[in-house]
């Protein structure tokens, strides 16, 4: 619940998330701006055009931003961007737009498909408690009435 909230500061860890989405957009908005002075271009042309990886100091960011990997794997898996809102697509291109907020993308993976999941694993566990505490009961008597110690 805390992660689909549109609340972005009570959930310490999304809040932090969302921080190091916003260093990101920085840096990749500082990069865009020096690219386009430099190729006479405008500032959305090279934020379209580049991808936050290719901008020069990128990898010596990395190491002070250790949320920016799992950022990137997250718009590539589900074509998302930003992550409390719904912004530009830092790491992969973006043609078309994205679709939502990775925040909400995650959220929606969570609550749809691994809750989906842990419920299939209570239910099969639950039946399968069942199916065996109903056999040794049986077969208990059974082989008591047969000789057979156990």
């Amino acid at each position: 619940e805390e992660l689909a909230s549109q609340d972005c500061t009570s959930f310490l860890r999304k809040r932090d998330l969302e921080l190091a989405w916003q260093r990101a957009w920085s840096f990749h908005t500082l990069c865009a701006r020096k690219k386009a002075k430099k190729e006479g271009a405008s500032e959305a042309q090279t934020a379209e055009k580049y991808r936050i990886h290719e901008c020069d100091g990128y990898i010596d960011l990395v190491a002070d931003n250790p949320d920016w990997a799992y950022l990137g794997s997250v718009e590539k898996a589900y074509r998302c961007g930003g992550w409390c809102n719904r912004g530009p697509a830092l790491w992969v291109p973006s043609k078309g737009g994205v679709l939502d907020s990775c925040g909400s993308a995650v959220a929606d993976v969570v609550t749809n498909k691994i809750q989906w999941s842990t419920m299939q694993v209570i239910i099969y566990t639950t039946g399968t408690l069942a199916f065996v505490s109903t056999t040794l009961l049986v077969i208990g008597p059974l082989f008591a009435r047969m000789g057979i110690e156990w």
